[in-house]
């Protein structure tokens, strides 16, 4: 019988799958520098620096369970194409993290997610934001009733 040897490249892989394998990393690496050319502007809302679709592509997406400040058990979380927060600043709150990097943040009057909690049956992050509604309300109807006398 005559064998014929498969010879493999540097990266353990016969040469075809190798020229295809480079050509998908050139590919992403030209995508990657369009991102960080095409950097979104953020809104200077919160003191926070996000890396965008840090977890990966769409098909990365995932539901996981992650511990929170907010009262009661862990909270089911889904990422779909999720920032991930690298930085946040000194009056930030962090109420939750995933992987030691926060997924929900306050500040002041500003509440941000990096996961969807309207895909989940936990409505805890919810009933925060109506409640920071509720006393944004509350105390701007203090503000109006008050009098100034001269």
């Amino acid at each position: 019988m005559n064998e014929k040897k498969q010879s493999y490249g540097s990266k353990g892989a016969p040469p075809a799958v190798e020229r295809e394998l480079e050509s998908v990393d050139s590919e992403l690496a030209k995508t990657n520098a369009l991102i960080e050319a095409k950097k979104q502007e953020s809104l200077g809302v919160l003191d926070i620096g996000i890396q965008r679709n840090a977890y990966g592509r769409q098909i990365d997406s995932l539901i996981m369970t992650c511990p929170t400040s907010l009262d009661g058990e862990p909270m089911e979380m889904v990422f779909i194409r999720a920032p991930r927060i690298d930085r946040t600043g000194s009056g930030v709150e962090v109420l939750a993290e995933r992987d030691q990097h926060p997924v929900l943040v306050k500040q002041g009057k500003t509440l941000a997610a990096t996961f969807h909690p309207e895909l989940s049956a936990d409505t805890r992050v919810h009933e925060l934001f109506l409640n920071m509604v509720r006393e944004q309300k509350n105390s701007s109807d203090r503000t109006d009733s008050v009098k100034l006398e001269v």
